[in-house]
């Protein structure tokens, strides 16, 4: 009975163990470029946890920024951000990877982690974030 006890508890708290990041830029220290943009305060009620928000890269005058949201009943999602020149930003947040934001008459970005996702027709921008221009 005491083996039982002992091997139950041991698989208990394997469950605890932190798991692996599945994001390589948010493993990074954060700096100077990974801040949103001022005008950036909400993103379609995304409630960003702004620690974890990382710059992914640029292109075509597009900025796009990773990060997590801030945890509601224990779960912490990903979520994407892509900041145009001259627009309104556009994100969104999943349970998990992949998450795309597709933005109309727009580009698409794709926030893939280490899910070993490469979608077809899309430019890396990131080791985890993938882009299309508009077509």
């Amino acid at each position: 009975m005491l083996f039982g006890a002992s091997v139950l508890m041991i698989g208990l708290l394997a469950g605890c163990v932190a798991q692996p990041d599945r994001t390589p830029e948010l493993s990074e220290t954060a700096n100077a470029e990974d801040a949103l943009p001022a005008e950036v305060d909400e993103v379609g009620g995304l409630q960003l946890d702004e620690s974890t928000v990382r710059f992914a890269g640029e292109d075509e005058g597009w900025r796009v920024f990773i990060g997590r949201s801030v945890e509601v009943d224990d779960v912490t999602s990903y979520c994407v951000v892509a900041v145009p020149e001259d627009d309104e930003s556009q994100g969104l947040c999943g349970d998990s990877l992949p998450v795309r934001v597709n933005v109309l008459d727009g580009p698409s970005f794709w926030f893939t982690g280490d899910t070993g996702t490469t979608p077809d027709g899309f430019e890396q921008l990131s080791p985890s974030v993938y882009w299309k221009p508009a077509q």
